[in-house]
């Protein structure tokens, strides 16, 4: 319009005054376009869950319609199948949910018949609870139960080859959306609302915590076998009185690691740590002695010997000027003990020959040692007057004025063959 208007005049500020009038237009106002969006101004994200909620309805969807309410601060939905929206019916599902989840401080809606009726504004005063509606035909006020509504139609529809109920297929998408990262928090709403997630089929797969302590339990008590007792085995049980262990008896078993002992008329009660199995009492001074004594491979004299016949020293074994071939040998009770004689090389200090018991049957911890004589060189002479061992090689040979050569001589040889001109 200005562009023609200036082919034909033209004045100063003609463009303006073209605006004006064309604004000014009743037509023009009514058909002209809409304004561009503004941009989005986000919600302020609640600090807590069930802050602030926001509803809407959905459908109608399916032959039915849908009461949907989300957590503005997890994302938690909340869908409920309804066959009437009325005001009344809308306001006895929203106290169901209110009772399993607790009164919101907001509630956010659109501008529904139900939710603008006096009813309902009644209902929302006497909880405490502030309702904000949208503006009328903009849903965006509302986009997060809006959004949701689209989220929840398109997953309907994608079961629909499933045969089975509605309200099961519901119990299904609920489930698995609210145990699935949101991609506003990056956390599964379930983990935001009840500060954890919902178990499912695939947490078969993992070890839980508690079956993995339970294990690591099982491996440190029962690496080991448990000790037991029977009923009327006699034990010792720990005192911390006087002695450290008394004798007592088993009378009953009082629990896995307890047991009921009788000491002394009195029952008492003790862990299975606190008790003992009662051991045979034996003699062990015999045969630790008769072991001891067989490993050095001394004699030991058998059961009944009198042994304060037997001498203590070789002087009162073998007196001196008694005959050393003929000694009389110990005092025993039958033929079958003697002990053979051995004679020995004369000791230095008496001159005589000892003779010595032998073992019979007693072997020595050792074998006897045999003692070989020394093989010694042979030495011969050599140049310079010592004498030096046969396989030894003498390197210094002496020379005319007395000092030793590093080399030895050449052969006579080989001395005639220079003299005659040969090669070397």
């Amino acid at each position: 319009m200005k562009n023609l208007a200036r082919s034909y005049v033209w004045w100063p500020g003609i463009d303006g005054q073209i605006e004006i009038l064309t604004k000014g237009c009743e037509g023009c106002q009514r058909v002209q376009n809409a304004p561009p969006l503004a941009p989005l101004h986000p919600w302020e994200w609640p600090s807590s869950p069930w802050q602030r909620v926001h509803i809407d309805f959905a459908g109608p969807f399916m032959d039915c319609t849908f009461l949907i309410a989300v957590d503005a601060h997890s994302k938690w939905p909340e869908v409920i199948k309804m066959k009437s929206t009325t005001s009344e019916k809308t306001i006895a599902v929203l106290r169901t949910i209110f009772a399993r989840n607790g009164l919101p401080e907001q509630v956010c809606s659109d501008n529904g018949p139900q939710f603008v009726s006096m009813e309902f504004k009644k209902f929302m005063q006497d909880n405490g609870i502030k309702h904000f509606t949208s503006a009328p035909h903009h849903p965006a006020t509302n986009g997060l139960a809006e959004r949701f509504v689209q989220t929840f139609k398109k997953a309907i529809k994608s079961m629909h080859h499933e045969h089975l109920p509605l309200q099961h297929k519901i119990d299904n998408f609920l489930f698995i959306y609210r145990r699935t990262e949101h991609s506003t928090t990056g956390q599964p709403p379930a983990v935001l609302f009840m500060q954890r997630n919902l178990r499912s089929q695939w947490d078969l797969i993992k070890l839980d915590v508690r079956r993995k302590v339970h294990n690591k339990q099982f491996q440190s008590v029962y690496q080991k076998p448990t000790r037991f007792f029977h009923i009327g085995q006699e034990v010792l049980v720990r005192d911390y009185r006087g002695d450290k262990w008394q004798p007592g008896i088993v009378s009953s078993k009082a629990g896995p690691l307890m047991y009921e002992i009788e000491v002394g008329g009195e029952l008492w009660h003790h862990h299975i740590d606190q008790i003992i199995e009662a051991g045979r009492q034996t003699d062990c001074t015999s045969t630790a002695g008769h072991s001891q004594a067989s490993d050095v491979g001394v004699y030991v004299y058998p059961s009944g010997t009198d042994t304060e016949t037997v001498p203590d020293t070789v002087e009162e074994m073998y007196p001196s000027g008694s005959d050393t071939e003929t000694v009389s040998k110990p005092a025993m009770e039958s033929p079958e003990h003697e002990v053979p004689l051995v004679t020995t090389d004369p000791e230095p200090s008496s001159g005589i020959s000892v003779e010595q018991p032998v073992t019979l049957g007693v072997k020595h911890r050792y074998p006897d040692s045999v003692r070989k004589a020394p093989q010694r060189h042979t030495c011969l002479p050599s140049r310079n007057g010592r004498e030096a061992p046969e396989n030894r090689v003498t390197l210094l040979a002496p020379r005319k004025g007395g000092q030793a050569s590093r080399f030895p001589p050449r052969p006579p040889a080989a001395e005639n063959k220079r003299a005659a001109g040969g090669v070397r």
